[in-house]
Protein backbone atom coordinates (compact mmCIF):
# COMPACT_ATOMS: atom_id res chain seq x y z
CA UNK A 1 0.00 0.00 0.00
CA UNK A 2 1.18 3.51 -0.79
CA UNK A 3 -0.24 6.97 -0.24
CA UNK A 4 0.13 9.37 -3.14
CA UNK A 5 -0.49 12.99 -2.21
CA UNK A 6 -1.99 13.59 -5.64
CA UNK A 7 -3.98 10.50 -6.55
CA UNK A 8 -4.76 8.99 -3.18
CA UNK A 9 -4.38 5.41 -2.00
CA UNK A 10 -2.89 2.72 -4.17
CA UNK A 11 -3.37 -0.81 -2.89
CA UNK A 12 -1.71 -3.79 -4.55
CA UNK A 13 -4.36 -6.24 -5.70
CA UNK A 14 -4.15 -9.85 -6.75
CA UNK A 15 -4.31 -9.34 -10.49
CA UNK A 16 -4.51 -12.35 -12.83
CA UNK A 17 -1.04 -13.73 -13.40
CA UNK A 18 0.67 -15.75 -16.05
CA UNK A 19 0.66 -19.47 -15.41
CA UNK A 20 4.33 -20.28 -14.82
CA UNK A 21 6.15 -23.47 -14.01
CA UNK A 22 9.68 -24.78 -13.65
CA UNK A 23 11.19 -26.73 -16.53
CA UNK A 24 13.81 -29.09 -15.15
CA UNK A 25 13.50 -32.02 -17.53
CA UNK A 26 14.11 -30.50 -20.95
CA UNK A 27 17.53 -28.82 -20.83
CA UNK A 28 17.06 -27.25 -24.27
CA UNK A 29 14.24 -25.06 -22.99
CA UNK A 30 14.39 -22.11 -20.54
CA UNK A 31 14.30 -22.79 -16.79
CA UNK A 32 10.92 -21.06 -16.55
CA UNK A 33 7.94 -21.53 -18.85
CA UNK A 34 5.05 -19.05 -18.74
CA UNK A 35 1.74 -19.57 -20.56
CA UNK A 36 -0.77 -16.82 -21.20
CA UNK A 37 -4.16 -17.73 -19.71
CA UNK A 38 -5.85 -16.10 -22.70
CA UNK A 39 -4.51 -14.22 -25.69
CA UNK A 40 -5.06 -10.49 -25.59
CA UNK A 41 -7.50 -8.95 -27.99
CA UNK A 42 -5.67 -6.59 -30.29
CA UNK A 43 -7.32 -3.33 -31.30
CA UNK A 44 -5.93 -0.94 -33.90
CA UNK A 45 -7.03 2.67 -33.74
CA UNK A 46 -6.81 4.00 -37.29
CA UNK A 47 -8.00 7.56 -36.76
CA UNK A 48 -8.77 9.97 -33.95
CA UNK A 49 -12.39 9.90 -35.03
CA UNK A 50 -12.66 6.27 -34.02
CA UNK A 51 -10.99 7.00 -30.68
CA UNK A 52 -13.46 9.78 -29.86
CA UNK A 53 -16.25 7.20 -29.77
CA UNK A 54 -14.18 4.70 -27.80
CA UNK A 55 -12.99 1.33 -28.96
CA UNK A 56 -15.17 -1.35 -27.44
CA UNK A 57 -13.57 -4.62 -26.51
CA UNK A 58 -15.56 -7.54 -27.82
CA UNK A 59 -13.83 -9.97 -25.52
CA UNK A 60 -11.91 -8.54 -22.57
CA UNK A 61 -8.32 -9.74 -22.47
CA UNK A 62 -6.60 -10.70 -19.26
CA UNK A 63 -4.48 -7.71 -18.20
CA UNK A 64 -0.81 -8.32 -17.51
CA UNK A 65 0.59 -6.61 -14.42
CA UNK A 66 3.93 -4.89 -14.82
CA UNK A 67 7.12 -6.52 -13.58
CA UNK A 68 7.37 -4.15 -10.62
CA UNK A 69 3.69 -4.50 -9.65
CA UNK A 70 3.29 -8.24 -10.21
CA UNK A 71 2.16 -10.09 -7.06
CA UNK A 72 4.75 -12.52 -5.73
CA UNK A 73 3.15 -14.36 -2.85
CA UNK A 74 6.39 -15.88 -1.60
CA UNK A 75 8.25 -12.55 -1.64
CA UNK A 76 5.65 -9.80 -1.00
CA UNK A 77 5.49 -8.40 2.55
CA UNK A 78 2.36 -9.61 4.33
CA UNK A 79 2.07 -6.88 6.96
CA UNK A 80 0.26 -7.29 10.25
CA UNK A 81 -3.18 -6.58 11.66
CA UNK A 82 -3.69 -4.21 14.58
CA UNK A 83 -7.40 -3.74 15.26
CA UNK A 84 -9.02 -2.17 12.22
CA UNK A 85 -5.67 -1.31 10.61
CA UNK A 86 -3.51 -3.33 8.26
CA UNK A 87 0.06 -2.19 8.88
CA UNK A 88 2.97 -2.42 6.48
CA UNK A 89 6.24 -1.28 8.04
CA UNK A 90 9.82 -1.60 6.90
CA UNK A 91 13.32 -0.44 7.72
CA UNK A 92 15.96 0.28 5.09
CA UNK A 93 19.70 0.69 5.50
CA UNK A 94 21.92 1.76 2.63
CA UNK A 95 25.40 2.94 1.69
CA UNK A 96 26.01 5.32 -1.23
CA UNK A 97 29.18 6.64 -2.86
CA UNK A 98 29.20 9.88 -4.88
CA UNK A 99 32.19 11.10 -6.87
CA UNK A 100 30.94 14.74 -6.86
CA UNK A 101 28.79 15.45 -3.81
CA UNK A 102 28.78 19.23 -4.38
CA UNK A 103 27.85 18.97 -8.09
CA UNK A 104 30.93 21.03 -8.92
CA UNK A 105 32.04 21.83 -12.47
CA UNK A 106 35.67 21.26 -11.44
CA UNK A 107 37.68 20.05 -8.42
CA UNK A 108 35.15 17.31 -7.71
CA UNK A 109 35.03 15.84 -4.19
CA UNK A 110 33.77 12.36 -3.34
CA UNK A 111 32.17 11.05 -0.15
CA UNK A 112 30.29 8.08 1.26
CA UNK A 113 26.76 8.44 2.63
CA UNK A 114 24.96 6.07 5.01
CA UNK A 115 21.15 6.24 5.01
CA UNK A 116 18.60 4.88 7.49
CA UNK A 117 15.00 4.99 6.24
CA UNK A 118 12.12 3.52 8.26
CA UNK A 119 8.53 3.85 7.00
CA UNK A 120 5.04 2.73 7.93
CA UNK A 121 1.71 2.55 6.04
CA UNK A 122 -1.59 1.89 7.80
CA UNK A 123 -4.94 1.23 6.11
CA UNK A 124 -8.39 0.89 7.63
CA UNK A 125 -11.13 -0.16 5.21
CA UNK A 126 -14.83 -0.18 6.14
CA UNK A 127 -16.08 -0.97 2.64
CA UNK A 128 -17.42 2.34 1.34
CA UNK A 129 -15.01 4.34 3.52
CA UNK A 130 -11.28 3.95 4.03
CA UNK A 131 -8.52 5.80 5.84
CA UNK A 132 -4.82 5.54 5.06
CA UNK A 133 -2.03 6.99 7.20
CA UNK A 134 1.66 6.90 6.34
CA UNK A 135 4.96 8.19 7.65
CA UNK A 136 8.57 7.92 6.61
CA UNK A 137 11.95 9.12 7.80
CA UNK A 138 15.25 9.40 5.92
CA UNK A 139 18.40 10.04 7.94
CA UNK A 140 21.64 10.55 6.02
CA UNK A 141 25.16 10.76 7.45
CA UNK A 142 28.30 11.50 5.40
CA UNK A 143 31.73 10.13 6.25
CA UNK A 144 33.71 13.31 5.58
CA UNK A 145 31.32 16.25 5.15
CA UNK A 146 28.84 16.33 8.03
CA UNK A 147 27.40 19.64 6.79
CA UNK A 148 25.72 17.61 4.04
CA UNK A 149 23.87 15.39 6.56
CA UNK A 150 20.07 15.46 6.52
CA UNK A 151 17.01 14.36 8.50
CA UNK A 152 14.00 14.31 6.18
CA UNK A 153 10.51 13.12 7.06
CA UNK A 154 6.92 13.16 5.88
CA UNK A 155 3.51 12.22 7.29
CA UNK A 156 0.27 11.92 5.31
CA UNK A 157 -3.34 10.87 5.69
CA UNK A 158 -6.02 10.29 3.06
CA UNK A 159 -9.69 9.47 3.61
CA UNK A 160 -11.84 8.10 0.81
CA UNK A 161 -15.60 7.68 0.60
CA UNK A 162 -17.45 5.92 -2.18
CA UNK A 163 -20.52 7.70 -3.49
CA UNK A 164 -22.92 5.22 -5.02
CA UNK A 165 -21.55 2.77 -7.55
CA UNK A 166 -19.40 5.18 -9.60
CA UNK A 167 -18.52 8.11 -7.33
CA UNK A 168 -15.56 8.68 -5.06
CA UNK A 169 -14.68 11.54 -2.70
CA UNK A 170 -11.12 12.00 -1.46
CA UNK A 171 -9.61 14.25 1.20
CA UNK A 172 -5.91 14.27 2.02
CA UNK A 173 -3.31 16.17 4.01
CA UNK A 174 0.49 15.91 4.00
CA UNK A 175 3.36 17.54 5.86
CA UNK A 176 7.05 17.06 5.08
CA UNK A 177 10.51 18.40 5.77
CA UNK A 178 13.24 17.92 3.20
CA UNK A 179 16.28 19.40 1.50
CA UNK A 180 17.33 20.35 -2.02
CA UNK A 181 19.90 18.26 -3.82
CA UNK A 182 23.12 20.05 -4.71
CA UNK A 183 22.18 19.28 -8.32
CA UNK A 184 19.21 21.67 -8.47
CA UNK A 185 19.76 25.12 -10.01
CA UNK A 186 18.23 26.79 -6.92
CA UNK A 187 21.17 25.63 -4.76
CA UNK A 188 22.73 28.75 -3.21
CA UNK A 189 26.14 27.18 -2.41
CA UNK A 190 25.49 27.49 1.30
CA UNK A 191 27.46 25.61 3.93
CA UNK A 192 24.46 23.30 4.20
CA UNK A 193 21.93 22.34 1.48
CA UNK A 194 18.70 24.33 1.32
CA UNK A 195 16.12 22.96 3.78
CA UNK A 196 12.36 23.39 3.41
CA UNK A 197 8.98 22.36 4.77
CA UNK A 198 5.88 21.61 2.71
CA UNK A 199 2.28 21.38 3.93
CA UNK A 200 -0.50 20.46 1.54
CA UNK A 201 -4.22 19.72 1.47
CA UNK A 202 -6.23 18.22 -1.37
CA UNK A 203 -9.81 17.43 -2.33
CA UNK A 204 -10.83 15.07 -5.09
CA UNK A 205 -14.16 14.04 -6.56
CA UNK A 206 -14.86 11.44 -9.24
CA UNK A 207 -18.25 10.61 -10.71
CA UNK A 208 -20.01 9.23 -13.76
CA UNK A 209 -22.85 10.64 -15.85
CA UNK A 210 -24.18 8.19 -18.41
CA UNK A 211 -21.13 7.22 -20.50
CA UNK A 212 -18.93 10.05 -19.19
CA UNK A 213 -16.60 10.23 -16.20
CA UNK A 214 -15.85 13.50 -14.41
CA UNK A 215 -12.76 14.05 -12.26
CA UNK A 216 -12.20 17.17 -10.15
CA UNK A 217 -9.17 17.87 -7.99
CA UNK A 218 -8.18 20.85 -5.87
CA UNK A 219 -4.80 21.10 -4.16
CA UNK A 220 -3.10 23.78 -2.09
CA UNK A 221 0.52 23.58 -0.94
CA UNK A 222 2.53 25.93 1.25
CA UNK A 223 6.34 25.88 0.75
CA UNK A 224 8.68 27.48 3.28
CA UNK A 225 12.49 27.55 2.95
CA UNK A 226 14.92 28.07 5.81
CA UNK A 227 17.63 30.67 5.45
CA UNK A 228 21.07 29.15 4.87
CA UNK A 229 24.50 30.02 6.21
CA UNK A 230 26.93 31.17 3.54
CA UNK A 231 30.68 31.57 3.88
CA UNK A 232 30.46 35.16 5.09
CA UNK A 233 26.75 35.94 5.33
CA UNK A 234 23.26 34.58 5.84
CA UNK A 235 21.61 33.51 2.57
CA UNK A 236 18.04 34.83 2.39
CA UNK A 237 15.90 31.96 1.13
CA UNK A 238 12.61 33.78 1.69
CA UNK A 239 12.64 34.32 -2.08
CA UNK A 240 11.54 30.67 -2.40
CA UNK A 241 8.57 30.86 0.01
CA UNK A 242 5.22 30.58 -1.73
CA UNK A 243 1.77 29.02 -1.87
CA UNK A 244 0.73 27.00 -4.90
CA UNK A 245 -2.98 26.42 -5.64
CA UNK A 246 -4.05 24.10 -8.44
CA UNK A 247 -7.39 23.01 -9.87
CA UNK A 248 -7.74 20.13 -12.33
CA UNK A 249 -10.77 19.08 -14.35
CA UNK A 250 -10.99 16.02 -16.57
CA UNK A 251 -13.95 14.82 -18.64
CA UNK A 252 -13.67 11.48 -20.37
CA UNK A 253 -15.59 8.53 -21.74
CA UNK A 254 -16.34 5.40 -19.76
CA UNK A 255 -13.35 3.24 -18.81
CA UNK A 256 -15.17 0.19 -20.26
CA UNK A 257 -13.42 0.87 -23.56
CA UNK A 258 -9.95 -0.15 -24.59
CA UNK A 259 -9.19 3.45 -25.64
CA UNK A 260 -10.98 6.21 -23.71
CA UNK A 261 -10.72 9.82 -24.96
CA UNK A 262 -10.71 12.72 -22.50
CA UNK A 263 -10.17 16.45 -22.20
CA UNK A 264 -8.26 18.04 -19.33
CA UNK A 265 -8.06 21.60 -18.02
CA UNK A 266 -5.60 22.74 -15.33
CA UNK A 267 -5.40 26.21 -13.79
CA UNK A 268 -3.06 27.28 -11.00
CA UNK A 269 -1.60 30.24 -9.17
CA UNK A 270 1.80 30.55 -7.50
CA UNK A 271 1.83 33.35 -4.95
CA UNK A 272 5.18 34.26 -3.41
CA UNK A 273 5.27 35.60 0.14
CA UNK A 274 7.47 38.53 -0.87
CA UNK A 275 6.16 40.95 -3.53
CA UNK A 276 9.68 41.05 -5.05
CA UNK A 277 12.82 39.03 -4.41
CA UNK A 278 16.24 40.43 -3.49
CA UNK A 279 16.96 41.20 -7.15
CA UNK A 280 13.70 43.15 -7.55
CA UNK A 281 11.81 40.44 -9.52
CA UNK A 282 8.15 39.65 -8.84
CA UNK A 283 7.91 35.86 -9.24
CA UNK A 284 4.19 35.29 -8.62
CA UNK A 285 2.28 33.97 -11.62
CA UNK A 286 -0.87 32.33 -12.96
CA UNK A 287 -0.83 29.29 -15.22
CA UNK A 288 -3.20 27.28 -17.38
CA UNK A 289 -3.05 24.14 -19.47
CA UNK A 290 -5.64 22.63 -21.83
CA UNK A 291 -5.29 19.32 -23.61
CA UNK A 292 -6.96 16.33 -25.22
CA UNK A 293 -5.87 12.75 -24.92
CA UNK A 294 -6.66 9.06 -24.85
CA UNK A 295 -6.26 6.61 -22.01
CA UNK A 296 -5.38 2.94 -22.38
CA UNK A 297 -7.27 1.13 -19.66
CA UNK A 298 -4.96 -1.73 -18.73
CA UNK A 299 -6.27 -4.22 -21.27
CA UNK A 300 -3.89 -6.77 -22.65
CA UNK A 301 -0.28 -5.62 -22.74
CA UNK A 302 -0.72 -1.83 -22.74
CA UNK A 303 -1.50 0.75 -20.11
CA UNK A 304 -1.12 4.54 -19.89
CA UNK A 305 -2.25 7.77 -21.51
CA UNK A 306 -1.38 10.19 -24.30
CA UNK A 307 -2.10 13.88 -23.55
CA UNK A 308 -1.36 16.76 -25.95
CA UNK A 309 -2.26 20.44 -25.59
CA UNK A 310 -1.04 23.95 -24.77
CA UNK A 311 0.42 25.36 -21.56
CA UNK A 312 0.95 28.98 -20.56
CA UNK A 313 2.17 31.05 -17.60
CA UNK A 314 1.62 34.76 -16.98
CA UNK A 315 4.03 36.51 -14.57
CA UNK A 316 3.18 39.51 -12.42
CA UNK A 317 6.49 41.09 -13.40
CA UNK A 318 5.99 42.52 -16.88
CA UNK A 319 9.75 42.59 -17.47
CA UNK A 320 9.99 38.82 -17.12
CA UNK A 321 7.61 38.20 -20.01
CA UNK A 322 4.98 35.49 -20.30
CA UNK A 323 5.53 32.03 -21.72
CA UNK A 324 3.42 29.46 -23.52
CA UNK A 325 4.06 26.33 -25.51
CA UNK A 326 3.35 22.70 -26.23
CA UNK A 327 1.99 20.63 -23.30
CA UNK A 328 2.18 16.88 -22.80
CA UNK A 329 1.92 14.49 -19.89
CA UNK A 330 2.08 11.07 -21.51
CA UNK A 331 2.95 7.61 -20.26
CA UNK A 332 2.96 4.26 -22.05
CA UNK A 333 3.58 1.00 -20.23
CA UNK A 334 4.04 -2.07 -22.41
CA UNK A 335 4.19 -5.51 -20.83
CA UNK A 336 5.97 -6.99 -23.81
CA UNK A 337 6.08 -10.44 -22.22
CA UNK A 338 5.17 -11.89 -18.86
CA UNK A 339 8.73 -11.14 -17.74
CA UNK A 340 9.50 -7.75 -19.34
CA UNK A 341 7.96 -4.29 -18.98
CA UNK A 342 8.95 -1.25 -21.06
CA UNK A 343 7.89 2.21 -19.86
CA UNK A 344 8.06 5.42 -21.91
CA UNK A 345 7.22 8.80 -20.35
CA UNK A 346 7.15 12.26 -21.92
CA UNK A 347 6.30 15.49 -20.09
CA UNK A 348 6.52 19.23 -20.61
CA UNK A 349 6.01 21.71 -17.77
CA UNK A 350 7.11 25.07 -16.37
CA UNK A 351 9.11 24.87 -13.12
CA UNK A 352 9.96 27.54 -10.58
CA UNK A 353 13.46 29.00 -10.16
CA UNK A 354 15.21 31.79 -8.29
CA UNK A 355 17.94 32.19 -10.91
CA UNK A 356 18.55 35.89 -11.49
CA UNK A 357 16.73 37.40 -14.49
CA UNK A 358 14.54 34.31 -14.95
CA UNK A 359 11.06 33.71 -13.59
CA UNK A 360 10.69 30.04 -14.59
CA UNK A 361 12.09 27.03 -16.42
CA UNK A 362 10.48 25.47 -19.49
CA UNK A 363 11.15 21.74 -19.12
CA UNK A 364 10.97 19.14 -21.89
CA UNK A 365 11.58 15.66 -20.40
CA UNK A 366 11.68 12.17 -21.92
CA UNK A 367 12.58 8.97 -20.10
CA UNK A 368 12.62 5.27 -20.89
CA UNK A 369 12.86 2.26 -18.57
CA UNK A 370 13.06 -1.52 -18.96
CA UNK A 371 12.27 -3.92 -16.12
CA UNK A 372 13.03 -7.59 -16.61
CA UNK A 373 12.42 -10.52 -14.30
CA UNK A 374 15.41 -12.86 -14.59
CA UNK A 375 14.02 -15.11 -11.87
CA UNK A 376 10.94 -14.94 -9.69
CA UNK A 377 13.01 -13.09 -7.11
CA UNK A 378 15.60 -11.33 -9.28
CA UNK A 379 14.70 -8.15 -11.20
CA UNK A 380 17.00 -6.00 -13.33
CA UNK A 381 16.14 -2.49 -14.52
CA UNK A 382 17.84 0.01 -16.81
CA UNK A 383 16.69 3.52 -17.56
CA UNK A 384 17.58 6.68 -19.48
CA UNK A 385 16.27 10.21 -19.12
CA UNK A 386 16.92 13.32 -21.21
CA UNK A 387 15.75 16.81 -20.20
CA UNK A 388 16.03 20.16 -21.90
CA UNK A 389 15.57 23.21 -19.65
CA UNK A 390 15.11 26.70 -21.04
CA UNK A 391 15.21 29.58 -18.56
CA UNK A 392 12.46 32.10 -19.30
CA UNK A 393 13.80 35.60 -20.11
CA UNK A 394 17.39 34.52 -19.41
CA UNK A 395 20.27 33.47 -21.64
CA UNK A 396 20.59 29.99 -20.16
CA UNK A 397 19.79 26.53 -21.51
CA UNK A 398 20.60 23.20 -19.84
CA UNK A 399 20.75 19.69 -21.31
CA UNK A 400 20.50 16.98 -18.65
CA UNK A 401 21.11 13.25 -19.07
CA UNK A 402 20.48 10.56 -16.46
CA UNK A 403 21.40 6.89 -16.85
CA UNK A 404 20.44 4.24 -14.29
CA UNK A 405 20.94 0.52 -13.78
CA UNK A 406 19.47 -1.44 -10.88
CA UNK A 407 19.23 -5.03 -9.69
CA UNK A 408 16.87 -6.18 -6.93
CA UNK A 409 17.11 -9.52 -5.15
CA UNK A 410 14.00 -10.59 -3.20
CA UNK A 411 15.39 -12.80 -0.44
CA UNK A 412 12.02 -13.63 1.13
CA UNK A 413 8.83 -11.77 2.05
CA UNK A 414 10.70 -9.79 4.69
CA UNK A 415 14.08 -9.01 3.12
CA UNK A 416 15.18 -7.53 -0.20
CA UNK A 417 18.60 -6.38 -1.38
CA UNK A 418 19.23 -3.90 -4.19
CA UNK A 419 22.17 -2.29 -5.93
CA UNK A 420 21.93 0.78 -8.18
CA UNK A 421 24.22 2.88 -10.33
CA UNK A 422 23.32 6.28 -11.78
CA UNK A 423 25.19 8.79 -13.90
CA UNK A 424 23.94 12.39 -14.01
CA UNK A 425 25.29 14.93 -16.49
CA UNK A 426 24.32 18.58 -16.97
CA UNK A 427 25.60 20.63 -19.92
CA UNK A 428 24.76 24.29 -19.33
CA UNK A 429 25.29 27.46 -21.34
CA UNK A 430 25.80 29.30 -18.03
CA UNK A 431 29.33 29.56 -16.68
CA UNK A 432 30.41 26.97 -14.07
CA UNK A 433 27.03 25.20 -14.15
CA UNK A 434 28.03 22.08 -16.10
CA UNK A 435 28.97 18.98 -14.12
CA UNK A 436 28.84 15.19 -13.97
CA UNK A 437 28.08 13.04 -10.92
CA UNK A 438 28.15 9.25 -10.59
CA UNK A 439 26.53 7.44 -7.68
CA UNK A 440 26.54 3.82 -6.59
CA UNK A 441 24.37 2.55 -3.74
CA UNK A 442 23.61 -0.72 -1.99
CA UNK A 443 20.40 -0.97 0.00
CA UNK A 444 18.80 -3.66 2.15
CA UNK A 445 15.21 -3.40 3.37
CA UNK A 446 13.45 -5.44 6.05
CA UNK A 447 9.64 -5.57 6.27
CA UNK A 448 7.08 -6.86 8.75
Amino acid sequence: MHIDAIHGIHVETQLPMLICGDNKDNKTMPDRICIYPRRATVAIVATMAIATHGVAVAQQATPLPSVQDRPRVAYDPQGIRAGIFKIDANLGIGVEHSDNIFAASENEIDDVLTVLSPSVDMLADWGHTSLAVSGDLSVGRHNDFSNEDFDDYSVAAIARRRLGSDGLFRFGVKSSNGHDSRRVPTDEDGIRPNEYSKDSIELGLTGAVNALTVELELKSEDIDYEDAQGLNEIINNDDHDRRENEFQFRLGSSSEHLVSPFIEVNVDERNYDQPTDDSGVSRSSDGAAVGMGVRLNNYGKFNGQLLLGRISRNYDDAQRGDTDGFWSRSLLEWNATGLTTLTLRYETRIDETNVTNSAGIEVDELDFRIDHELLRNLIVSVGAQRSQENYVAAARDDDISLWTAEITYLINNRLRLSGEFESYDRESSAASQSFTENRFRIFIRAAL
